[in-house]
């Protein structure tokens, strides 16, 4: 069960029709005479009650019929990149799903259901309109059902990003435990323990797809872990000092050492390049 989310489904799948042939069998147990009712009588089947009971057990089958189809996946695909690599992709449906650098996803589409768990990384939704089959996206522990819209979902070991650029999401926990959040143009959240909401500029929602990420009135601790996506080799700050200054910017994120090279001409740092590639931050 804890491998793949689809084998939690088959497992409630079989027990939920497990329990309805229970019922079905204490219906027939219960159909029975007492013995001591029977010792001088002989006992036979009404045939309208045998017929009544084989209805029951196949309205039974037909309903765990029904429901295997409900939850029987009808299109999965997994799709992954590697560091410098972007991935774009259209769903049989319509809807497009963009993926950015180290990034893993999995698409499963049920009869009544759309979902894709995002793994790890960073994915752009154009999501094509469906009103019988909602979409959902799983990241950690946050669910988001797509009301029509386009969106960006970054996945942090910290935390889990949205940013809306069209249209509306709810964003949820997935245990239940605050209330859903709805989202709209412009709108972003973040959430960790808890959610903390802000608006974004459209420009910034996705700009990676075109090879950009825009820096607004940032922390530099914060725009340094992100540059840090695009590297091989970790980026660190000498102090603490400047972690918390503040900075905007456009980072090429196929060519970061460019913003490291400018960053010393914003900011009173510079930046030492270490043989094995590791950038350090330290104040001038």
């Amino acid at each position: 069960m804890a491998s793949d989310p689809t084998h939690q489904r088959e497992f409630d799948k079989f027990q939920w029709l497990w329990s309805e042939l229970d019922q079905a069998k204490e219906i027939i147990a219960s159909s029975q005479p007492d013995s001591s009712q029977q010792a001088n009588t002989t006992w036979w089947w009404n045939s309208w009650g045998l017929a009544s009971v084989f209805a029951l057990i196949a309205a039974v089958l037909l309903a765990g019929f029904a429901h295997y189809q409900s939850v029987r996946p009808v299109f999965e695909k997994t799709l992954a990149t590697v560091a410098r690599q972007r991935l774009e992709s259209t769903l049989p449906e319509g809807s497009k799903l963009a993926l950015n650098f180290d990034s893993h996803a999995k698409v499963i589409f049920y009869r009544n259901q759309r979902e894709v768990s995002l793994l790890r990384g960073e994915a752009f939704f154009d999501i094509a309109h469906d009103e019988e089959r909602p979409f959902l996206v799983l990241a950690k522990d946050a669910t988001i059902r797509v009301l029509g819209t386009r969106f960006n979902v970054q996945v942090t070991p910290e935390d889990v990003r949205v940013s809306v650029l069209g249209g509306r999401v709810e964003i949820s926990k997935k245990d239940h435990s605050s209330q859903p959040l709805i989202l709209t143009a412009g709108d972003a959240a973040q959430l960790s323990a808890r959610f903390t909401r802000f608006t974004v500029a459209p420009a910034d929602v996705g700009a990676w797809r075109a090879g950009q990420v825009i820096f607004r009135d940032r922390p530099l601790a914060e725009i340094l872990e992100e540059v840090g996506r695009y590297r091989d080799e970790p980026i660190v700050l000498a102090t603490d000092k400047l972690a918390k200054r503040h900075l905007s910017g456009v980072l090429n994120i196929d060519n970061p050492e460019t913003f490291l090279d400018a960053l010393p001409h914003i900011l009173p740092v510079a930046i030492q390049r270490k043989a094995d590639g590791t950038v350090l931050v330290t104040m001038k």
